[in-house]
C-alpha cells in the first residue's frame, strides 16, 4: 500500500468521526453462519468445543481471593434475565465473538444496581466513534438509528480486537474465512465427483469433425449404455475411425481430495483449538485429556479474562474495593492436576510433619477443615502423646447410676455375631449404594475424558454424612445394651442420652466420619489413577481402563463387606468403651475374635488377647498404639476387617 493510499485511509477514518455516525460492518451473524457456522462441520466444531468449555465456567465476585457467591453480581450473572439461564448467557457471548467478534448486551439499571442484562445481537448495534480521543466510543446506532437509550455507561460492548477499527472487533470466523470458502468448495468437488462415479472414465476421439446433431447421437449413445445398470461395461461398438482412450484421476487431483484435512488443520489452527478433540485417526484416553487442558489453558481461560476485564470496566461501581470478576475454575476437572501427584506429594509433606491444613491450602485437596487439622502430623498426635479416650469427661459431671453387665451376663460370642450381622446387612447396603455412585461418576469422567478423581472427590460430602450418621446410630445402639442401673435393669432414657451425646461428641471432635471417608477415598483414588496411567501407557479406550478398574474390585461387594466391618466394629469398641468409662471401669481386657469358618486371628491380636491395659490407656505392641479394637488412629493392617472385642472390669 503506497503513501497515497493510506492517506486517504486516514482521511476516511477523520471523516467517519465527524459525520457522528456509526459504521455497520458487513461481517454480520447471519452472514457468519449461513457461510461459515452451517456449511463448514470444522468450524461448527470448533465453535461448539469453545462454547461448551467456556460456558462450563461460573463468572463470579471475588473478595480478596475468596469467592462471593452472594455479591449481587455474582447472581446476577447466574441468572442474568427472566429468558436465558448464565450458561445460556455466556454460550451466546462466545459464540458471537467467535463468529464475528463482537457480542454486545445492555444492563438495565435500577437506582445504581444493574438488575437485568439484555444481550443486544450484534447485527442490530454499531458503535459511534468518540471525536474525543480520550474515549473510543460515543454512543450507539441501534437499527440504523442513533438512540439515547444505549450509552458507554449502559451498554457492554465485548469485542475480540481489531488493531486497524478498534471500537468493533474481528472474530476467528473472519480469519478462516478463505480456508472454509476452499473447504467447501472441496466438498461441493468431492460431492460431484462421487456423482460422476469419482472417476473420468475414458474419451472418444474421431479423426473427423463430427457436426452437432451427429455429435449429440453418440453421446446419447454412450449414456444410454451406461445408464442401463445391466449392460455395464458392455463394449460399445463406434463407426468413423472412433478412438477410445482410457483416463482416470491423477496425483494432483487425488491429493486435492486429501488437502481437506488441510484445511481441516488451518481452521482448528485459527480457532486454536487442538486437533485431537475431533480428530479419530489418533483418538486415546491420553491425548484427549491433554487436548482438553490445552484448550482451557491456552483458549477458553485467556478468553474468559478478556471477558471478565471488560466486565469489571463495565461494573466498576458496583464493586468495592478488593472485589473484581473472574472465571471459577474450582470444578473444571481438565485443569485439575493428576491426583496421583498430589497423592503423592501430600504423602511426603504429611511425613516431614507439615499440618493437613497447609497441605490442602498448597495441593487445593478439597478437605474440610477439622479439630486440630492446623497441628503437624495431620493433627494425630505422636504416638508418646497419644491421648486417651474417655467420650464422658466433658458430660459426666456427676456419677451416672449405671454398672456394666456382669461377665456372666455377657455372650461374647453373640455380641460379635450380632455385629457381623449388622454389617453384613444394612451397613454393607449403604456401602454397595455409595460404592455403585461413586462408580457411575468414575465411569462418566473417563468416557467423557474428565478426572475421574475429581468425580470421587464430589461424592465426598454424601459419604460423609452417611458414615457419621451410620456411626453414631451404631455406637449409641451398641452402648445401651451393655451398661444397667444398680438394680440389674435397663438404665432410663435420661442416663442413655447422657452417654449417647458424650459418644457423638468425641466422634465429632475426633472428624470420624471425615478420617474414615478420606482413607477410603485415598484408596479408591490411589486405584483408579494407578488403572488410568496404565491404561494411558497402553493406549487402552475408556471401557477397557473402566473394566481394569472392576477387575480390581474397588467397587465390588466384598469391599463393601470389608468397609461395613471395620466401621460397624469400631463403632462397637466406642460404644461399648463409652459405657464402661461412664460405669467407671477401671481396666479394659482385649478378646482376639472368633474368625469363624475364616482366617485364625493375626498374630498382633494373638499376642493382645487377654492383656489388660488401665481404662485409658493402650496396647503398643504393633505399628501404633491401639486404644481399642480397630481404633481409627491406628495402623489400617492392624484394624481392617478386625473381629476383637473387650471386656471391663
Amino acid at each position: 500500500m503506497n503513501y497515497l493510499t493510506r492517506s486517504s485511509m486516514a482521511i476516511a477514518d477523520r471523516f467517519i468521526v465527524k459525520m457522528k455516525r456509526a459504521v455497520w460492518s458487513t461481517w454480520t451473524v447471519q452472514k457468519s453462519v449461513n457461510e461459515g457456522y452451517k456449511v463448514s462441520g470444522w468450524v461448527y466444531a470448533a465453535v461448539r468445543h469453545i462454547v461448551q468449555a467456556a460456558s462450563s465456567v461460573p463468572l463470579v465476585v471475588f473478595k480478596d481471593g475468596e469467592i462471593n457467591e452472594k455479591h449481587p453480581i455474582s447472581i446476577l450473572l447466574k441468572h442474568p434475565c427472566q429468558s436465558l439461564s448464565g450458561q445460556d448467557f455466556i454460550e451466546l457471548i462466545v459464540a458471537w465473538l467467535q463468529l464475528t467478534g463482537r457480542a454486545p448486551f445492555k444492563k438495565i439499571m435500577v437506582g445504581t444496581r444493574t438488575k437485568e442484562l439484555q444481550l443486544i445481537s450484534p447485527d442490530r448495534i454499531a458503535p459511534i466513534a468518540s471525536e474525543d480521543v480520550a474515549y473510543l466510543i460515543a454512543g450507539y446506532e441501534l437499527d440504523e438509528q442513533r438512540t439515547n437509550d444505549l450509552t458507554p455507561e449502559n451498554v457492554c460492548y465485548l469485542r475480540l480486537l481489531d488493531p486497524a477499527n478498534p471500537i468493533n472487533g474481528i472474530g476467528p470466523l473472519q480469519a478462516a474465512a478463505r480456508e472454509v470458502d476452499c473447504d467447501v468448495e472441496q466438498q461441493e468437488w468431492n460431492k460431484s465427483a462421487m456423482e460422476n462415479r469419482g472417476v473420468v472414465d475414458g474419451v472418444f476421439t474421431f479423426k473427423k469433425d463430427l457436426t452437432q446433431t451427429l455429435g449429440d447421437a453418440i453421446l446419447a449413445k454412450i449414456k444410454e449404455k451406461f445408464g442401463n445398470k445391466g449392460k455395464v461395461r458392455e463394449p460399445l461398438v463406434l463407426g468413423s475411425d472412433a478412438t477410445y482412450t482410457r483416463v482416470g484421476l491423477n496425483a494432483a487431483e487425488m491429493d486435492f481430495i486429501e488437502s481437506r484435512k488441510f484445511n481441516r488443520e488451518a481452521v482448528f489452527v485459527i480457532f486454536n483449538v487442538p486437533l485431537a478433540l475431533v480428530s479419530s485417526e489418533s483418538m486415546t484416553y491420553n491425548n484427549y485429556t491433554s487436548a482438553l487442558r490445552i484448550l482451557y489453558e491456552s483458549n477458553v481461560i485467556p478468553l474468559l479474562d478478556d471477558i471478565c476485564s471488560e466486565l469489571n470496566f463495565s461494573f466498576a461501581k458496583e464493586l468495592q474495593p478488593g472485589e473484581e470478576i473472574k472465571p471459577d475454575l474450582t470444578n473444571i476437572s481438565a485443569l485439575k492436576e493428576q491426583d496421583s501427584e498430589k497423592i503423592n506429594n501430600a504423602k511426603t509433606l504429611y511425613s516431614i510433619g507439615v499440618p493437613i491444613s497447609a497441605i490442602n491450602a498448597r495441593l487445593e485437596l478439597g478437605l474440610e477443615a477439622f479439630d486440630s487439622w492446623d497441628q503437624p502430623w495431620g493433627g494425630f498426635p505422636p504416638r508418646a502423646s497419644l491421648q486417651p479416650f474417655d467420650p464422658t469427661q466433658q458430660r459426666t459431671a456427676q456419677p451416672i447410676d449405671v454398672r456394666m453387665k456382669p461377665m456372666e451376663q455377657r455372650d461374647i460370642a453373640a455380641e460379635q455375631d450380632a455385629r457381623e450381622r449388622i454389617a453384613s446387612t444394612s451397613v454393607s447396603a449403604m456401602f454397595s449404594k455409595l460404592l455403585d455412585e461413586q462408580r457411575g461418576g468414575v465411569k462418566s469422567a473417563i468416557e467423557g475424558g474428565r478426572d475421574p478423581i475429581a468425580a470421587i472427590k464430589s461424592t465426598r460430602g454424601t459419604w460423609v454424612e452417611a458414615v457419621d450418621n451410620k456411626a453414631h446410630e451404631l455406637a449409641a445402639q451398641f452402648s445401651k445394651g451393655f451398661v444397667t442401673n444398680r438394680a440389674g435393669l435397663a438404665v432410663g432414657r435420661e442416663v442413655r442420652a447422657v452417654i449417647t451425646d458424650a459418644i457423638k461428641e468425641y466422634l465429632v471432635q475426633e472428624a470420624y466420619a471425615l478420617n474414615e471417608v478420606s482413607g477410603m477415598e485415598e484408596t479408591t483414588a490411589a486405584g483408579v489413577t494407578a488403572m488410568v496411567q496404565n491404561g494411558i501407557e497402553k493406549d487402552q479406550t475408556p471401557t477397557e481402563i473402566m473394566q481394569a478398574i472392576d477387575d480390581i474390585g474397588l467397587f465390588s461387594a466384598a469391599r463393601s463387606l470389608m468397609l461395613a466391618r471395620t466401621l460397624t466394629g469400631t463403632a462397637q469398641s466406642i460404644g461399648q468403651l463409652g459405657g464402661a468409662m461412664a460405669a467407671n471401669a477401671k481396666t479394659k481386657t482385649w478378646m482376639a475374635g472368633n474368625y469363624v469358618n475364616e482366617n485364625a486371628p493375626r498374630e498382633l491380636h494373638k499376642q493382645r488377647d487377654g492383656v489388660a491395659v488401665p481404662i485409658d490407656g493402650t496396647w503398643d505392641n504393633g505399628p501404633t498404639p491401639m486404644r481399642f479394637p480397630l481404633d481409627p488412629k491406628g495402623d489400617p493392617g492392624d484394624r481392617i476387617n478386625c473381629r476383637c472385642a473387650m471386656s471391663f472390669d
